[in-house]
């Protein structure tokens, strides 16, 4: 039987919504922590779609993009609601998350005050 495969930086970032719905599952997965040292080579082997982590693999199965990644496995675990109005409320949270987390990315990367109180 395959088992998950989760390749991202040795960081918590943006995998680490993905690692957590592995834990609330109980489902045991490889988690696969690349060094950025390791980056460029392994960018350049061609086994990451769009040249970016993290990646998903499972079996035969390739998925990249950390919120198509979250999503896939919401749907295999049984994590994301029963009905279609629950399916739209994990959504708009998860989609409110994401919109929260690139701001909080872009605060962290802007040096200058002036432009941080802008980034808000």
């Amino acid at each position: 039987m395959a088992k998950y495969q989760l390749s991202y930086f040795n960081i918590k970032g943006i995998a680490e919504p993905i690692r957590m719905l592995f834990a609330v599952a109980g489902v045991e997965y490889e988690d696969i922590r690349i060094q950025p040292e390791q980056w460029p080579s392994e960018k350049a082997s061609g086994k990451y779609p769009f040249g970016s982590m993290p990646i998903l693999v499972y079996g035969d199965i390739k998925i990249a993009q950390s919120f198509a990644i979250t999503r896939y496995l919401a749907n295999e675990f049984g994590l994301n609601g029963k009905t279609n109005l629950e399916k739209a409320n994990v959504d708009m949270i998860a989609d409110a998350l994401k919109d929260i987390g690139e701001k909080i990315g872009k605060l962290f990367q802007e040096q200058d005050e002036t432009d941080r109180k802008s980034v808000v």
